[in-house]
């Protein structure tokens, strides 16, 4: 029984040495351990951007601008419309004279929104026109024009809030005609603008507009239609009289002086 219990003595000890010794080992491993930082604990001293942001960062001015473009096409908004002219105005210089083929592509990208006469696009076109220059501008009127074939009577309350009250813009088509339909296109126009007209009830300077926008185009047609030539008479011709034609005439014989005999 001695032996019996010096031998568990032993075990014991034995026992208690492995765990000692486990319990090193993992002391050992935790001090080597990297301190773990929480991420919700850490500071950065970056500053946050939105994506919106960021893709500017990451484009030109006129890239920029054309997104917001690309974006009102999608959604015709007035705050797109507005955070579009500011961005315009704080760089002036994206547009000159001459004619940019891109914004000419994504204005006129838009021409679906005519038909719903969507009045934030309206908006947005008479504010351009206020800043582009020269053939930029020019190609606002011709957007402008498209309406005139979609519904001229949207047209005409829309194209009222500008500055060509003598309606210059009614002989421009937004799309290229060919020449030999100009003219019916034009008598077209002339035929929807009566019908305004002949509304009992329209806005005076709607009326003035549509009277000057027929003046411009009756002008032009009258300036554009062919000419008939004049007829003229023929010119008269003296025709001498043929001999064998005219009549028998006879000639009386020439009186002759009486004689008297002398006494």
């Amino acid at each position: 029984m001695k032996y019996v219990l010096i031998i568990f003595g032993i075990a014991i000890l034995l026992r208690i040495d492995f765990i000692l010794d486990l319990f090193d080992r993992a002391n050992r491993k935790m001090e080597n351990r990297e301190p773990v930082v929480e991420v919700s604990e850490s500071k950065s001293d970056r500053t946050v951007v939105s994506i919106d942001q960021d893709q500017m960062l990451n484009t030109s001015p006129k890239e920029t601008f054309f997104a917001f473009l690309d974006a009102f096409h999608s959604a015709p908004d007035a705050e797109i419309r507005i955070r579009a002219m500011s961005w315009l105005k704080d760089h002036p210089k994206l547009f000159n004279q001459i004619l940019d083929k891109d914004l000419e592509s994504k204005i006129f990208k838009w021409r679906d929104h005519l038909k719903n006469n969507n009045t934030e696009v309206v908006n947005f076109i008479l504010d351009l026109m206020s800043v582009l220059p020269g053939e930029n501008q020019e190609i606002l009127k011709s957007f402008f024009a498209l309406w005139m074939d979609i519904n001229m009577e949207h047209f005409i309350i829309s194209y009222s809030r500008t500055k060509d009250t003598n309606c210059s813009i009614a002989t421009t088509f937004g799309d290229p005609i060919p020449e030999e339909e100009k003219m019916n296109d034009y008598y077209q126009r002339i035929d929807s603008l009566k019908i305004i007209l002949q509304k009992e009830k329209i806005e005076p300077i709607h009326r003035a507009l549509a009277t000057n926008c027929v003046l411009q185009l009756e002008t032009l047609t009258q300036k554009l239609a062919p000419q008939e030539p004049s007829v003229e008479p023929p010119p008269s011709e003296t025709v001498s009289p043929d001999p064998a034609l005219a009549p028998n005439v006879i000639s009386s014989p020439p009186p002759q002086e009486a004689t008297g005999s002398n006494p």
